[in-house]
């Protein structure tokens, strides 16, 4: 992919802070691809605890991919130090970037 459209999906990005307990409920619409920059969250499947993600994980990109409901939950670990930021994609955006890149 060309340095220019990397530039251009990169600059689409925004930071994102949680407040909320849960960035999103399973069988949710699906908005938006995640990457952690600080903070922990929890991938939660039919109640039940299935993985952690820290800090450089990604999330939030099957239901974009394949039009579906959220597969699962993820709720933020609240941590005492640590802030939960996120860099989040609208799915317009990164549909653009996955399904129509530029030669």
């Amino acid at each position: 992919m060309p340095e220019e459209k990397i530039k251009d999906i990169v600059g689409k990005f925004r930071i994102c802070l949680s407040t909320d307990e849960w960035l999103f409920k399973e069988g949710s619409n699906a908005t938006y691809f995640f990457i952690i920059v600080e903070g922990h969250v929890e991938i939660v499947k039919n109640g039940y605890l299935i993985r952690n993600l820290g800090a450089g994980d990604y999330f939030g990109e099957m239901a974009l991919l394949y039009g579906i409901k959220r597969s699962s939950s993820v709720r933020v670990v609240k941590e005492f130090r640590t802030r939960n930021i996120y860099y989040c994609l609208h799915k317009k955006f990164f549909l653009e970037a996955i399904l129509f890149p530029t030669p």
